[in-house]
């Protein structure tokens, strides 16, 4: 069995404002990415509905 070991980042969206656009949410959802990949996170996992 080899050791295979992943950094996996939480992203913690925190409230969506309504007033905010589609396109508003989906780049946060893309600056949480990117800061856990500059934080060293090989994976990236979001709340189960951030996309509804």
């Amino acid at each position: 069995m080899s050791d295979r070991k992943i950094k996996v980042g939480a992203a913690q969206l925190g409230p969506i404002n309504l007033d905010h656009s589609r396109q508003e949410i989906i780049q946060r959802l893309i600056n949480l990415m990117i800061e856990a990949s500059d934080s060293g996170a090989d994976l990236v996992v979001y709340p189960e509905l951030a996309l509804t």
